[in-house]
């Protein structure tokens, strides 16, 4: 004779099985989001652009009886000088460049070109260098 093999029934039937069951079910979603959204883009552009916030190495003065600039600087480096001149209508009227001055920790003196002229506005400008025209700092002086 052959043997069949036995099947010993459960007490109470378990439920259906699922793939991948959970331990402890997860929170049921809801509309509202979790994180405070951003304020609303609009349309209507502002009157000036938003400064981007960097930090400053560079303080600048400006003498316009000497046509000096008083850089105080917290790094050493050379730098670009850039003298810039308008007048009443923001025209420029005349340009003064230093090229590879040389700004170190503390003060340094810049003087324009005996050519330069004070006028309405003075910019002054420091780059890193010319070709990269890579801007550090700028004061303006009316």
């Amino acid at each position: 004779p052959v043997s069949s093999p036995t099947v010993i029934p459960t007490a109470a039937p378990t439920s259906a099985p699922v793939s991948s069951p959970t331990v402890i079910p997860t929170a049921a979603p809801t509309s509202a989001p979790t994180v405070t959204p951003t304020a609303n883009p609009t349309s209507v552009p502002t009157a000036e652009p938003t400064p981007t916030a960097s930090p400053s190495y560079h303080d600048i003065s400006y003498d316009r009886d000497t046509k000096t600039a008083v850089i105080t600087s917290q790094v050493s480096r050379k730098a670009a000088v850039i003298f810039a001149s308008y007048d009443e209508q923001g025209m420029l009227v005349s340009v003064s460049v230093k090229n590879d001055a040389e700004l170190s920790v503390g003060e340094a003196l810049i003087t324009a070109e005996d050519n330069f002229k004070n006028d309405k506005t003075v910019k002054i400008y420091i780059w890193k260098t010319l070709d990269g025209m890579h801007p550090v700092a700028m004061n303006t002086f009316e």
